[in-house]
């Protein structure tokens, strides 16, 4: 991949820009949008925040697979995951776009697209910024730096454009397996009681299927798919 880096010193939301250069034309497979600060960033399901400087900010237009529609955001997932535990840190993905450590989340990915042949994947990866002034919301969220102190920016954005490189050729492979092996040796959501914000259901995690939505088997023996929307461990 041809990376080209763009920077910015505030955005509203990089995901935002990178759709409006798709819809204009102007994007291509390999930009990256990285800003060091995001007042308006989004995330599931549609929830806004403000990101202050010292947090990986960024998207990356991509491919769009469209075979493998529901294994996009788990592709990316996983390779963010990938590119932290290549430091030493034991990062874990949460279905379907978190990336946690230690049951804490780490960076959230969003995968949007607005154009045919693209899609643009924002990454929002915790690192040295500061924690949530909500104590309760600080308990839940992972730093970088406080499992690796030499941490940067720059340091995680050179790690995850390597790992997106290398999960979007398995995202792009004739067979699944490959990826859904990498998914399965870092899925943290296999086994555990969850509802499902959809539908309301709980149950236990029994992994994912083909299509990359999350079974669950409920208490009355039920396997459920839940291919959007999002869990909640109980």
């Amino acid at each position: 991949m041809n990376w080209s880096v763009t920077r910015f010193p505030v955005l509203a939301s990089t995901n935002d820009l990178a759709l409006e250069w798709m819809r204009a034309g102007t994007a291509r497979a390999g930009d990256v949008l990285v800003a060091a600060e995001q007042r308006a960033g989004r995330g599931r399901p549609g929830r806004t925040w403000h990101s202050p400087p010292g947090a990986l900010l960024m998207t990356a237009v991509l491919p769009f697979v469209p075979e493998r529609v529901g294994w996009t955001s788990l592709a990316a997932g996983a390779a963010v995951a990938t590119a932290v535990r290549g430091l030493g840190v034991p990062a874990g993905v949460k279905w379907p776009n978190d990336v946690v450590v230690e049951g804490r989340k780490l960076a959230g990915v969003l995968a949007e697209t607005s154009v045919s042949g693209l899609v643009a994947v924002g990454i929002g990866m915790n690192v040295t910024n500061p924690l949530p002034p909500d104590p309760e919301l600080a308990a839940r969220t992972a730093r970088l730096v406080e499992y690796l102190p030499s941490a940067t920016v720059e340091l995680l954005l050179e790690r995850v454009l390597g790992e997106l490189e290398r999960h979007w050729g398995l995202l792009s492979a004739p067979e699944n397996r490959p990826l859904s092996t990498v998914w399965e040796e870092l899925d943290t959501t296999r086994g555990r009681r969850l509802r499902w914000s959809e539908a309301g259901i709980t149950g236990i995690a029994d992994g994912v299927d083909v299509s990359g939505a999350l079974i669950l088997r409920t208490t009355d023996d039920r396997l459920v798919t839940a291919a959007v929307g999002e869990v909640t461990f109980l």
